[in-house]
């Protein structure tokens, strides 16, 4: 908690200008592309951190989905840069993979993993790309670091 206390105070610190107004703040979008190449659907969330801060689920274009088997989708995840050093983002995608390939009944397994350090390409008009994919049976994860 005092963690994230002391970061806030930063981010504020860096907000204001000398003249008291706040500072648009820059950011950068991370693509997160995610093959599945099992033989099930699979329930993919994707979640969003900062060094030091809570996950969070990704909402709006992020936002939860199905993506079919043999199928893929590319999620397109918002990062904010509020301070004037770079903090690394982390992107998290979890797996709920169904019990077969049709997108509906009940999930089977959880997998997930994280890729962190994310940071933006400044050559790639601020954007960074991860790719995850989904495969089995045994059915895992991957997200290369």
């Amino acid at each position: 908690m005092r963690r994230a206390l002391l970061l806030a105070g930063a981010i504020l610190v860096c907000l204001v200008g000398n003249n008291g107004r706040v500072q648009a703040a820059k950011g950068f979008q991370v693509e997160v592309h995610v093959g599945n190449m099992s033989d099930r659907c699979a329930w993919v969330t994707i979640y969003g951190s900062r060094v030091g801060l809570p996950w969070t689920i990704e909402g709006g274009q992020a936002r939860p989905r199905f993506v079919h088997a043999g199928g893929a989708y590319t999620f397109n995840v918002p990062f904010t840069q509020l301070l004037p050093t770079p903090v690394p983002a982390q992107i998290k995608v979890r797996a709920e993979i169904m019990r077969s390939a049709a997108c509906s009944g009940r999930r089977a397994e959880n997998h997930d993993n994280v890729n962190r350090g994310i940071m933006p390409n400044e050559a790639f008009s601020h954007r960074a790309r991860v790719s995850s994919s989904i495969t089995g049976p045994p059915y895992r994860v991957s997200v290369p670091r």
